[in-house]
């Protein structure tokens, strides 16, 4: 049952990753200053923009981890904060502000776009 979730969150990650631009934080030595965006060469990154910040959880089985046969239970996507790009220091990089919630090291961000 193992090797199922693994199977399921490594396909769920090819999904995301060939469906868009990968965008992820970097937090340099825990200061709050020192917080970038990091994204592919050539992603549309600009000076005002707003991300997501979130993480997968994994739901636990209520069977105790075994699911008889049953499909493993998607992650789950939290949401866990919102930054701005405040300016762009190079081609893969752009120096962040938190604009509410949390962050932290590694966590993935999604480029919020206006509804209609």
């Amino acid at each position: 049952m193992k090797y199922l979730a693994y199977g399921t969150l490594s396909v769920l990650s090819l999904f995301v990753s060939s469906c868009s631009t990968s965008y992820r934080i970097q937090v340099v030595d825990g200061l709050p200053k020192e917080i970038y965006l990091e994204f592919s060469k050539g992603a549309d990154v600009k000076v005002g923009d707003l991300f997501i910040l979130y993480q997968y959880h994994q739901p636990s089985t209520s069977s105790g981890g075994h699911n008889h046969g049953a499909s493993a239970p998607l992650p789950h996507k939290q949401e866990l904060g919102i930054v701005k790009v405040m300016r762009l220091v190079d081609e893969t990089r752009a120096e962040v502000e938190l604009v509410s919630g949390q962050i932290g090291d590694g966590l993935e961000a999604e480029k919020l776009t206006a509804r209609k």
